[in-house]
């Protein structure tokens, strides 16, 4: 990782699995949202848990986008 070499002195990553030879801060949070038809069931809810999604059908982004998120909301 070229942070770790020191070709680079700051990265921006949406992924927080980093080496412990590096710190990271949150400078931004972003919302992950899911989308229903106004007729579904959880339109109804203010607040939707991954657990009530597990069981639905849906269309997801590759994990080569989302490294880490991917996998922290399939787990």
């Amino acid at each position: 990782m070229p942070l770790n070499e020191g070709a680079l002195d700051l990265g921006l990553m949406r992924n927080t699995r980093l080496p412990e030879t590096l710190v990271w801060q949150c400078i931004l949070r972003e919302p992950l949202l899911a989308m229903v038809p106004s007729d579904h069931p959880l339109a109804r809810q203010d607040a939707v848990s991954l657990a009530e999604l597990a069981s639905q059908p849906f269309v997801f982004f590759d994990p080569h986008v989302g490294t880490g998120l991917y996998d922290d909301i399939l787990a």
